[in-house]
């Protein structure tokens, strides 16, 4: 991952965390303003979903 520390794997994930969150809200604002089909949405938020809980999990386990 190129951190040293477990200290350093946390912030990193933390940061990994909030950039996933914010593709996420942003995902649903394009969804909520029909810019996008549902079809063509719906994989990528439910990717995202899966790459949060993959990152809350690791989070969990180094901590």
């Amino acid at each position: 991952m190129g951190a040293g520390s477990t200290k350093d794997k946390a912030n990193k994930l933390r940061i990994c965390l909030k950039e996933l969150r914010e593709s996420l809200r942003n995902l649903n604002i394009q969804r909520k303003a029909k810019l996008y089909s549902e079809n063509e949405l719906l994989p990528l938020i439910k990717e995202n979903d899966e790459l949060i809980r993959i990152i809350v999990t690791l989070l969990k386990n180094l901590l």
